[in-house]
């Protein structure tokens, strides 16, 4: 079995007795990314904010005689952009762990006398792929904001065992019934006053 040059997600590159498709060429580099900021009070302060997302190109050429189609590989890459994977040469990753394809430039397109693709050079464009992070929702914050408020005022409610005094306050407040009981006189205690009065009337005192 023929082992690929290199390889990128569904594409390949080897050079077999049956097929040729050459990595001609491969470049890339790492770039230090850096944020300058505007100060007139001298020369402008340089903040460092990490390293630019790294960028790999690499150039292959599709020959009919080699037994490809020029034209269905180019066609194939083209539906390719947008996608995300890792780059393997020798089987060992190089480069990020992800690439996404960005540019596929055909170039010296050579055509038959009825319309083939003889062959054609392919410049690709694959740039590094990091993930987008989760974020939180400032609709979603204040539902669970509101949910806590709530749970912590049930709480104390629970806890004291009664409810927020209302608006009147004090001034609104009505005598209980255990207070009318002990304001308003008892049978006995009228029949005494009335037994009172009456020895005090026998006597000729006079209130």
């Amino acid at each position: 079995m023929a082992k690929y040059t290199a390889q990128w997600g569904p594409k390949g590159f080897i050079v077999s007795p049956g097929k040729v498709v050459p990595l001609k060429d491969i470049s890339t580099g790492y770039t230090l990314k850096a944020e300058s900021n505007n100060d007139t009070s001298g020369t402008p302060p340089t903040n460092t904010r990490g390293r630019e997302l790294q960028v790999v190109t690499l150039q292959t050429s599709y020959i009919a005689a080699a037994g490809v189609s020029p034209r269905a590989q180019l066609e194939e890459w083209g539906e390719l952009i947008g996608e995300k994977y890792p780059l393997y040469i020798q089987g060992q990753r190089f480069g990020p762990k992800l690439l996404q394809l960005e540019d596929v430039r055909p170039s010296n397109i050579v055509l038959d006398n009825i319309g083939r693709f003889v062959s054609l050079d392919l410049a690709l464009t694959l740039r590094e792929y990091i993930p987008p992070a989760t974020k939180v929702s400032a609709k979603a914050f204040s539902g669970a904001a509101k949910s806590a408020g709530s749970t912590g005022s049930a709480a104390g409610k629970s806890a004291s065992g009664k409810s927020a005094p209302s608006k009147g306050g004090a001034l609104a407040a009505k005598p209980s019934s255990e207070d009318r009981k002990v304001k308003k006189p008892t049978l006995a205690g009228r029949m005494v006053g009335a037994g009172v009065s009456a020895l005090l009337k026998a006597a000729g005192v006079k209130k």
